[in-house]
């Protein structure tokens, strides 16, 4: 369960989400947020 990306760029007041979530999107990987007792941020590339 991720966050969606409209939630995570409303939420974010700098410029470093929205790079990651941009690189991400440019080497084919994804992206998401988890928040279960802090928050885990998962960045995945294909092999």
């Amino acid at each position: 369960m991720g966050f969606s990306e409209e939630s995570l760029k409303k939420k974010s007041t700098g410029f470093g989400l929205t790079l990651v979530q941009m690189l991400t999107e440019e080497l084919h990987g994804t992206f998401t947020m988890q928040k279960n007792h802090g928050t885990t941020s998962i960045v995945q590339f294909p092999l």
